[in-house]
C-alpha cells in the first residue's frame, strides 16, 4: 500500500512539473493549416512559414519559409516529432524569431531558435532535456525554462522532479540566469 502511494505521488508531481504542450504564446497557424503569413525579417515583404509534420522514413519533419510567390527561401529538417512553433519578436525590432519545439527520436524535448536574415535561417539558440523545455515569451524578459535533474550530495539523482535552468534573452542572445 505504501509503495502505491509513493508511486501515485511521484506521478502526480511529474504531471504537475511537466511543461505544457499547448502554446500560451503566438503559434504558427492552427493544427489544420500549419502555416502563417507574416513579415518575419521586417523587410516589408511577407513570408509564409509552413510546417510539414508528416514524418518521413527517417522520422524527420520540415519547417519551410517561402515568399508569397511560393518561392522557397529556406527550410529546416528535424529528426523527431513536431510539437509546436512560435514566431516571436525577442528584440522588439519587429523581426520574428522562429522557435521550434519537438521531441527527438531519443525521447528528449528539444527547442531551437532561428533568425531569418538575408534569406537564410540561422540557429541562435538550442537546448534539450528529458524533463521538458518551456518558454515564457509574454514577460518583459523572454525566458526559456529547461528541466534538469536534481543531484544529491552523494552524486546520484535526488528526485524525479526537475529543477528549472532559466535562460533569459538579453539584447541579441540567451544568457543563463540560473
Amino acid at each position: 500500500m505504501r509503495f502505491i502511494l509513493i508511486v501515485t505521488l511521484a506521478v502526480s508531481c511529474l504531471f504537475f512539473y511537466a511543461p505544457q504542450t499547448e502554446a500560451k504564446t503566438r503559434t504558427a497557424g492552427d493544427k489544420k493549416s500549419k502555416q502563417q503569413v507574416l513579415d518575419i525579417d521586417n523587410n516589408g515583404l511577407k513570408e509564409i512559414v509552413k510546417i510539414d509534420d508528416k514524418s518521413d522514413a527517417e522520422g524527420r519533419f520540415t519547417v519551410t519559409v517561402t515568399s508569397q510567390k511560393k518561392e522557397e527561401i529556406d527550410s529546416l529538417s528535424f529528426a523527431g516529432k513536431f510539437k509546436k512553433i512560435e514566431l516571436v519578436d525577442l528584440s522588439g525590432d519587429d523581426t520574428k524569431q522562429l522557435v521550434v519545439h519537438y521531441k527527438d527520436l531519443d525521447g528528449f524535448y528539444n527547442l531551437a531558435v532561428y533568425r531569418l536574415k538575408d534569406d537564410t535561417l540561422t540557429k541562435i539558440f538550442s537546448t534539450k532535456s528529458i524533463y521538458g523545455v518551456d518558454t515564457e515569451f509574454d514577460s518583459t524578459l523572454p525566458r526559456i525554462k529547461v528541466g534538469k535533474a536534481k543531484h544529491s550530495v552523494g552524486g546520484g539523482y535526488s528526485s524525479d522532479i526537475p529543477e528549472w535552468e532559466i535562460w533569459v534573452w538579453l539584447e541579441d542572445r540567451f544568457v543563463k540566469e540560473r
